[in-house]
């Protein structure tokens, strides 16, 4: 009598462990389901709210024919602001590249740093929309009159007769502008030119600016 039952207390050992056992796997298993439901839930909360506060700057089109007249963001045409180079297939010295920026965040974005196909470029506060529109935009009337903006330099268009005059020139949220950039040095037709932005705030954006052409 004393053998079956020290048996029947094994059993009773054994089934009280597996289900000891279950108990902690199923406890285990509820415990890690809630964490991860709850783990996605943040995650996706982080990244429903992380786009607010990023800065968002597209290229919504580009002037860079070889032509005598250049297109704004706003459609305006800007007469006389190029050099068309007959034959010669490539954009001149001194000529414009016109790009057409957006900010499409929600916080303003001012730009730190413009380099255009390896150069960088400098922002021009003297150089106002009317100074650009017409024939002295494109080569200076007279060696004291130079052309605007100069060689290395670009301005925001901010509408048809408005530049940026701040002295790091910034993007509202929802604002389109137009970067007109002198060239210092001749790029060949058909070359695509990378325009990086570098702002205030640190972040880069890249885009690039296929050169002969009009994207609008």
């Amino acid at each position: 009598m004393k053998k079956l039952h020290a048996l029947k207390n094994a059993k009773r050992k054994a089934v009280s462990t597996i289900i000891a056992t279950l108990l902690m796997v199923a406890v285990a298993a509820t415990g890690g389901t809630a964490l991860f439901g709850f783990s996605q839930g943040f995650f996706n909360e982080q990244q429903v709210g992380a786009p607010a506060g990023l800065e968002q700057l597209e290229v919504t089109g580009f002037d860079a024919t070889d032509s005598n007249d250049r297109k704004l963001h706003n459609a305006n045409i800007d007469n006389g602001t190029g050099t068309h180079t007959t034959g010669e297939g490539k954009l001149a010295e001194g000529d414009r590249v016109y790009i057409y920026l957006l900010n499409k965040g929600s916080n303003p974005v001012a730009i730190n740093e413009l380099r255009f196909a390896g150069i960088s470029y400098a922002h021009q506060l003297t150089a106002s929309a009317s100074e650009i529109d017409g024939t002295v935009a494109t080569e200076s009337v007279s060696s004291s009159v130079p052309a605007l903006p100069v060689r290395t330099s670009f301005v925001l268009i901010e509408t048809g007769d408005e530049t940026s005059t701040d002295k790091i020139p910034e993007l509202e949220p929802g604002q389109e502008v137009t970067i007109v950039l002198t060239l210092d040095d001749p790029i060949k037709i058909g070359r695509d030119a990378q325009l990086k932005i570098t702002t205030a705030a640190g972040t880069e954006f890249t885009d690039v600016i296929n050169i002969g052409q009009l994207d609008d």
